[in-house]
């Protein structure tokens, strides 16, 4: 006879693997992009983005807000992309957002159904 928190902890187990890789995987795309906003805003010459209605080079911190809030799709308009290399750059981590939250949740949710 199996107790239910046994099966608990041994669906949990089951999950903790791909739940795992799809935290990291998304912790490498937030500072491989914050990365990428600052460098891009510093060695551009001119400000990429709007912070707070104004037009400055952002930090590295704000870069990766920019690439958390980004990344989630949750874009609250404070830090706007403000030239065309920005806004692909935007565009593309975006994509890359809703491409992992498709197949990340899919993979968990498949996993735990074994």
């Amino acid at each position: 006879d199996v107790c239910s928190s046994d099966l608990f902890f041994a669906n949990a187990a089951r999950l903790a693997r791909p739940a795992f890789a799809f935290f990291t995987v998304y912790s490498i795309l937030v500072l491989v992009f914050g990365c990428l906003y600052t460098i891009l805003d510093r060695y551009s010459g001119a400000p990429n983005f709007l912070v707070g209605g104004t037009l400055k080079t952002i930090s590295f911190g704000e870069g990766l807000y920019l690439s958390i809030v980004t990344l989630s799709t949750v874009g609250f308009g404070d830090l706007i992309a403000q030239t065309a290399a920005a806004r692909m750059l935007v565009g593309f981590e975006i994509f890359l957002g809703v491409l992992l939250l498709l197949f990340g949740v899919q993979a968990i949710l498949t996993s735990g159904q074994k």
